[in-house]
């Protein structure tokens, strides 16, 4: 009997130490040596809050955080995060901070950092990380640059870290003053409110109401106002001529700082028309050997000018246009035409390759080739889905720059020297925000133009700097980015 109670006690002891020990909150942290958590803490001040980016931590069920100020050293139990089914592995994992955390302190400035703990179902802490450290310093941006000329416009340069400007112009001997509010623009045409012969002048100043404070204004000189530069000689140039068997090219170049543009009214700034009045279609029509036809370009003045009244004159590839320049709007629009005859196609040589991009299968790919020497686009193709070849025939020898476009995509240039027929071997375009190129945009991504913004972790890569820039201003990647792209990643705001 003695020995049956015995068994019968060890087995009692045996299934009592298999059952799993749990642990809540405030056993957390009695523990070894534990596997790290990478996480990432972003601030965003126009909001004072911060966006919390870490790994998925395998057999994870619970995240536990704790929030510290290190001015004061103060650590506070912030949030229980779980499951973490919820947190695709994709996607990484993510949440924003709550603001009363900052409120404290606020601009004032200080030191942020997070702690954090992964615990499994049965409560036991599998992994523990702390956060960069943050700090809420906000800098002054530059004051800007501004000129005010005499046709009424104001411009200004560039100012590192602005996202937007504010300008206004002021009558200095009358109650007057018109605002005006730009994003990446760096000048801003006044001329509709002005009235030749008074004087005037402009205050501008830079803001980023995420990361910077708003700079000093900048005053521009007392200007009279002459009225708007007139334009009367225009000039197009790079019109690619019909050629047998091929689609209209609807591009043309035209000189920098001319006080013109062209519009897209139909097809592309330049509009192809037959014999007979009809006007083609790039993506259906060919030119035929032999035939005429009239390449048009409709024109409007750019900021502060005008075009004259009477007296037009103008060239297309060289040749006089002046006869054919006719004023649809005075002052405001002008069209351009002139005749080409269809010459035979060339024999050259066929290009090929093949395009891979990402998101909708069926989207459409543009493809053009062109001339490196004057940038004129000689070959266009579409191609469609995530995967697709594309040919030209008929290329002449010669160096051509390679360019491929699509929409939320990152457009890709690369330059090609053709000597014979050549197969050029696969390309890739990303989209935008999908920084390490594997055709995601997730917290990886963010993660990384963050790291880079930092000057903590460099992205080198030309392309992938250009997956980054995500928001205005262009040119540099920076904590705005990635803020976009971690808003995307969680579903917050879409970057397309």
């Amino acid at each position: 009997m003695r020995k049956s109670f015995l068994s019968l006690f060890l087995v009692l002891v045996m299934l009592l130490a298999a059952l799993p020990v749990t642990a809540g909150a405030a056993d957390i942290g009695a523990v070894g040596t534990l596997p790290e958590i990478t996480v990432t803490l972003i601030y965003f001040p126009e909001t004072n809050t911060a966006g919390l980016i870490w790994n998925p931590i395998q057999n994870a069920e619970l995240y536990y955080i704790w929030f510290k100020n290190n001015m004061t050293n103060r650590e506070d139990w912030f949030a229980q995060v779980g499951s973490v089914l919820s947190h695709s592995a994709d996607k990484g994992c993510g949440m924003t901070l709550d603001s009363s955390y900052f409120t404290d302190y606020g601009w004032g400035g200080s030191d942020y950092q997070v702690r954090m703990e992964a615990v499994d179902k049965y409560g036991k802490t599998i992994a523990t990380g702390e956060s960069n450290i943050i700090s809420t310093n906000i800098e002054i941006l530059d004051t800007p640059v501004a000129k005010f000329a005499d046709n009424g416009v104001v411009s200004w340069d560039p100012v590192p870290n602005a996202t937007a400007y504010t300008v206004l112009i002021y009558r200095p001997d009358a109650q007057f003053h018109v605002r005006a509010d730009t994003t990446y623009q760096t000048k801003v045409d006044f001329t509709e409110h002005l009235t030749v012969g008074d004087q005037y002048l402009a205050i501008v100043s830079a803001r980023n109401g995420k990361d910077y404070r708003e700079s000093k204004s900048c005053q521009t000189d007392l200007i009279t106002y002459q009225g708007r530069t007139v334009v009367s000689n225009f000039v197009i140039s790079g019109i690619t001529e019909p050629v047998d068997g091929e689609a209209p090219d609807t591009e043309c170049l035209i000189p920098a700082n001319c006080g013109y543009r062209p519009t897209i009214p139909n097809y592309g700034y330049v509009n192809w028309y037959t014999e007979d009045g009809h006007l083609m279609n790039p993506d259906t029509d060919t030119f035929t050997e032999g035939k005429r036809y009239s390449a048009q370009v409709t024109l409007i003045p750019t900021e502060g000018y005008e075009f004259a009244a009477s007296g037009l004159t103008g060239t297309m590839n060289g040749k006089d246009t002046t006869a054919s320049i006719f004023i649809a709007s005075p002052k405001k629009m002008i069209y351009m035409s002139r005749w080409f005859t269809c010459s035979a196609a060339s024999v050259g040589n066929t290009v090929s390759g093949t395009i891979k991009s990402y998101l909708d299968n069926a989207g459409a790919v543009k493809v053009t080739l062109a001339n490196r020497s004057n940038s004129v686009i000689g070959f266009t193709k579409t191609v469609y889905g995530n995967s697709a070849s594309f040919s030209f025939s008929d290329v002449p020898s010669g160096i051509y720059l390679l360019t491929f476009s699509r929409a939320n995509h990152v457009s890709k240039s690369v330059t090609v020297g053709v000597t014979a027929n050549r197969s050029l071997g696969e390309f890739k375009i990303n989209p935008i925000g999908d920084v390490d190129n594997n055709g995601r945009v997730n917290a990886a991504d963010a993660k990384a133009a963050f790291m880079h913004a930092n000057e903590q972790t460099l992205i080198t890569d030309s392309y992938k700097l250009q997956c980054a820039d995500v928001s205005a201003p262009k040119g540099k990647v920076n904590t705005a980015d990635a803020k976009a792209i971690f808003m995307h990643a969680n579903e917050q705001k879409p970057l397309w």
